[in-house]
């Protein structure tokens, strides 16, 4: 498999399997920023197989704080104005290849904060504006939808009444792209408490095409001991809200409290989150490791390997990495000096989609 295949992987934050009419989607999130790595990590547009997946998501476009507008966050990559690469429309383009392929754009992520989404929701008029300008943008560019990234209502600098704000908003956003037959997802949260803070859950799911579960980013080098990036089920050292820190929580929880099982799309990171461990005779789960593993030659982040990074670290020292597959992950980790990974696999994504498969009866 090349670099720039297993980069598609990385690029995407969601490789998932629901079944929507008959068919099960397959819904991928392009990192646009990939396009700026080095060597073998660069990874642009034409780098897409459009027949992989049966949506793509394009992240990130923003919004603009003084009047409430999308707009693109990188114009000299995302647009043509101005001699820049037109990625959007590259992108949309893709669809001339596989005329099945629905290209969405998402706004928000995490660097984009909460705050100012907050802001806009909390009045008609801010929605408003937001709508006003949303509608035009995806149809110039081409694209068949929007994903709502906003990380998170009521969290981060939020206030309580964005649960019913993001309501408003979805229902005003449905209502406008309806005419003009363009999609409404959203990403978001795993996090027990998030969840039940964020989200009116029967409501958030009837009013979206697809209920996009970011269920991942669990343990990481915010933390000082190891853990997985996204571990199935409960470990037997967890302890408190961390025994819900597992996907099959994240996804039942989500579903026992009223989302569409036919909207659901369970998140999977093509990526591992890891730690220098503080002692290399202990080198499990919750080891103690207060610094992150260095960053990798693509990624370029300290505490995080793209999958393309992993398998060329453990081709450079095959002998010097073991591996482990934990029993309750039911995802590998792998430790190597102070080096520890944990990350997913062809093997523990497919255990993942068995996952889904049972739980929403497809």
């Amino acid at each position: 498999m090349t670099a720039k295949i297993l980069l598609l992987f990385l690029v995407a934050a969601f490789a998932t399997i629901t079944l929507t009419e008959g068919k099960r989607n397959v819904v991928c999130y392009y990192g646009s920023w990939a396009v700026y790595r080095p060597g073998d990590g660069k990874f642009d547009v034409e780098d897409i197989d459009p027949f992989v997946c049966t949506h793509l998501i394009f992240g990130f476009a923003g919004l603009k704080e003084y009047d409430n507008s999308i707009y693109a966050l990188d114009p000299y990559n995302e647009l043509y104005e101005n001699w820049g690469r037109g990625a959007y429309e590259r992108f949309t383009g893709l669809k001339k290849i596989n005329p099945e392929l629905v290209t969405i754009l998402a706004i928000g992520g995490w660097n984009e904060g909460s705050v100012k989404y907050s802001k806009m929701a909390s009045t008609a008029e801010g929605r408003r504006q937001f709508i006003d300008s949303v509608v035009p943008f995806l149809l110039r560019y081409g694209f068949d939808g929007l994903d709502m990234d906003w990380e998170y209502p009521t969290q981060r600098g939020g206030v309580a009444e964005d649960r019913d704000n993001f309501i408003s908003l979805l229902r005003e956003l449905k209502a406008a792209f309806a005419p003009e037959g363009l999609v409404l997802t959203a990403a978001v949260s795993a996090g027990e408490q998030t969840i039940d803070e964020a989200y009116e859950i029967p409501i958030v799911s009837e009013l979206l095409d697809m209920i996009n579960l970011m269920t991942y980013d669990y343990h990481g080098a915010w933390e000082t001991i190891t853990g997985h990036n996204a571990p199935m089920y409960a470990h037997p050292l967890d302890d408190g809200n961390v025994t819900n820190f597992n996907v099959n929580f994240s996804l039942n929880h989500w579903l026992t409290n009223g989302a569409d099982p036919a909207k659901i799309q369970l998140g999977m990171g093509f990526y591992g989150r890891g730690w220098s461990l503080n002692n290399i005779e202990d080198n499990g789960p919750y080891a103690p490791a207060n610094q992150p593993i260095q960053a990798g030659p693509y990624t370029r982040q300290a505490g995080i390997w793209g999958y393309n990074e992993v398998c060329e670290q453990f081709l450079a020292d095959p002998a010097g990495w073991t591996v482990v597959r934990d029993e309750y992950y039911q995802s590998p980790y792998a430790y190597n000096g102070r080096n520890w990974i944990g990350y997913d696999d062809m093997e523990s994504l497919t255990k993942k989609m068995e996952l889904i498969i049972i739980a929403l009866h497809i």
